[in-house]
């Protein structure tokens, strides 16, 4: 059990969209059919380009250390989207993950919707949330701008010497945008 499971009754309902429980048979299948762009930026920044081991890692960090979710694509996986305290229990800091399949980009709309509902949950039970992501992975940087991240810093990390940003949300500072999203054209609030 983890900390989520203690706020579940007060939360508002999860949106509707073709989300599944994250298992490890569905991490196998993404990591094992993750488009280049995600390969290189998180094979790159963990140090290893081992499918399996991955999958299994992010299986047990998202079930034991935070929350997540698979989003279908014709009835299979073609992302996740979770969550995850990457430092002791209680310490307030979250990271984001996401990655997916060729078919990502069918689903990132529920994949922001996902994350605008429970971000709620982690700016007020946290006190940071970032994600770093490659340099060259534009298409991530404009999902995590959309959820209102501010780009904090450059980095170097991974066995390559890649390149990576970081983004990052800190609780009363730029909370995450949550105002769009019940709003026609997602035209955001004042």
């Amino acid at each position: 059990m983890n900390r989520w499971d203690t706020i579940e009754a007060a939360r508002a309902p999860e949106p509707d969209g073709p989300f599944a429980p994250v298992t490890l048979e569905a991490m196998r299948y993404l990591a094992h059919n993750m488009r280049a762009i995600d390969q290189e930026e998180i094979y790159n920044w963990i140090g290893y380009a081992d499918p399996d081991q991955f999958a299994e890692e992010a299986y047990r960090l998202i079930t034991t250390r935070g929350r997540g979710r698979i989003v279908l694509y014709e009835d299979k996986p073609a992302a996740w989207i979770a969550t995850i305290e990457m430092e002791e229990e209680g310490s307030g800091v979250w990271q984001v993950s996401m990655g997916g399949t060729v078919f990502l980009p069918m689903v990132g709309y529920y994949c922001m919707q996902w994350a605008r509902w429970t971000c709620r949950d982690t700016k007020h039970n946290g006190r940071l949330l970032y994600c770093d992501s490659r340099a060259n992975h534009g298409e991530a940087h404009k999902f995590l701008l959309a959820l209102g991240a501010k780009c904090e810093s450059t980095i170097r990390h991974g066995f390559d010497g890649g390149l990576y940003y970081r983004f990052y949300w800190r609780y009363g500072e730029n909370d995450v945008d949550v105002s769009s999203a019940d709003r026609p054209n997602g035209q955001r609030g004042e």
